[in-house]
């Protein structure tokens, strides 16, 4: 696992970062979990969706989670957002 961390992107943590404000998360709510966290990290890191992804962070504020179907971490963003509105 320390092996494949060290061969992830170096902008990995931006990204799931830039994502998960889309969602309307906070640093904060993504790294609670620290598990989770990583889970995250690691699908992000093995995305081969990288150009629509960029594409996407490439928006802003103006991006919004349903541009975001390719995202390998959507379903666990849209449960983080549910259980931080509630």
């Amino acid at each position: 696992q320390v092996l494949d961390f060290l061969n992830m992107p170096r902008d990995i943590t931006e990204r799931v970062t830039a994502m998960g404000r889309i969602f309307g998360l906070s640093q904060a709510e993504l790294t609670r979990d620290h598990g989770q966290w990583v889970e995250i990290l690691s699908v992000c890191g093995h995305c081969t969706d990288r150009g629509a992804c960029a594409r996407l962070l490439a928006k802003g504020s103006a991006a919004r989670p349903d541009q975001a179907p390719f995202c390998g971490n959507h379903a666990t963003f849209d449960s983080l957002a549910a259980t931080a509105a509630a």
